[in-house]
């Protein structure tokens, strides 16, 4: 089978997440499985028009408005007749496929926006994007689609779709055999990219009232991003300068390391499809506390984690978690065993061949 996956950026991408991981593992397995993959992305600074990564061919046109019609061109040019699948990823605005291509087609949806237009555009783009997003999705209805969590189902229901399958994503580490050596200090660790929507001050927020009961406590947030400047400053703000240390982005073995020596995750999207970062945390006996919003209520549940409505409730129930510690690690490890990028890769398949 020859699949064409649309996709606005790749795992090479500065700003890849979540969904450019998804992508990529399930892009790998393909040619694993003896077939033929090719991601259509987005270019970026630096970046090869076309290579090769884990057998998955890479096509980086276009930026990041540019590179939906840059898709539409190179299909009609190159593609159409030689796959015999293509792929909508959707994460915010899809590459309407509908519309042109002739051969089997299917979306996989990440979430909707929602709020995320008002955090990441200036107005009016958030406003005509927000109102918009219900709009253009529906004209998918009738697509076959995958999910990858029952946040992101209960979206697409309410567009008017039937029961989408969902295909939890998996992660990159081992689960922990035991519980991790953890630090002698409290340390509570953030580890996702330094953006308006992920709300990272909040993070701080509560960890400033986390530290007042516990001077000793300590902050390490992981990762970059447009809103570093603004972080550090919050954090001179509340007088936290020598207790929240932002590593910046650490490679993937710096980065567990660091999460299996931290106690607890935090976590304050807006809005996520998941959340790979829970899962991950999990994994390395840090449970998460995160906010109870759509994406991240499915991933914190599925691992053992706590949900909150605000930062307040955050720090205490950080402060809370006291002698039961021990087994809230040992139960956020066992749960994170169900999440494996093949166990995904077997569903997802099945999926598209029913």
């Amino acid at each position: 089978m020859r699949v064409l996956l649309l996709n606005w950026r790749d795992i090479k991408n500065p700003s890849a997440g979540g969904a450019e991981v998804y992508i990529h593992e399930i892009a790998k397995r393909l040619v694993r499985g003896g077939h033929q993959a090719t991601i259509f992305t987005a270019k970026f600074g630096g970046c090869k028009e076309k290579e090769r990564i884990d057998g998955v061919d890479i096509v980086r046109r276009g930026g990041r408005c540019s590179v939906y019609w840059e898709a539409y061109k190179a299909y009609r040019n190159e593609f159409k007749g030689e796959v015999d699948l293509v792929i909508d990823s959707i994460n915010t605005i899809p590459f309407f496929t509908p519309f042109y291509v002739k051969e089997k087609r299917m979306i996989f949806f990440y979430q909707l926006a929602k709020e995320f237009w008002f955090k990441s555009m200036r107005f009016p783009l958030s406003l005509i994007g927000y109102l918009a997003e219900p709009w253009y999705l529906r004209l998918y209805k009738k697509e076959k689609a995958i999910t990858i969590s029952e946040s992101s189902a209960l979206d697409l229901k309410d567009l008017g779709f039937g029961d989408v399958p969902i295909v939890y994503p998996g992660i990159r580490c081992k689960p922990a055999a035991e519980i991790p050596r953890k630090e002698k200090n409290l340390t509570l660790i953030s580890f996702s990219r330094l953006v308006k929507p992920k709300r990272v001050d909040h993070v701080i927020k509560a960890f400033k009232i986390v530290n007042d009961e516990i001077p000793d406590s300590r902050l390490w947030i992981l990762s970059g991003g447009p809103e570093r400047k603004n972080l550090e400053g919050l954090a001179r703000k509340l007088s936290l300068e020598n207790k929240v240390k932002f590593f910046g982005y650490v490679p993937e073995k710096k980065k567990y390391e660091l999460i299996r020596k931290a106690h607890v995750h935090l976590f304050c999207s807006v809005r996520e499809g998941w959340g790979i970062v829970v899962v991950e945390a999990a994994a390395n006996g840090t449970p998460t506390v995160g906010y109870d919003a759509a994406g991240t209520r499915d991933s914190v549940a599925a691992t053992g984690g706590f949900l909150v409505d605000d930062y307040k409730a955050m720090a205490e129930k950080v402060l809370s978690l006291g002698d039961g510690y021990k087994n809230i690690a040992s139960r956020c490890i066992k749960k994170s065993k169900v999440f494996d990028w093949e166990r995904s890769y077997r569903k997802f398949v099945r999926d598209v061949e029913s």
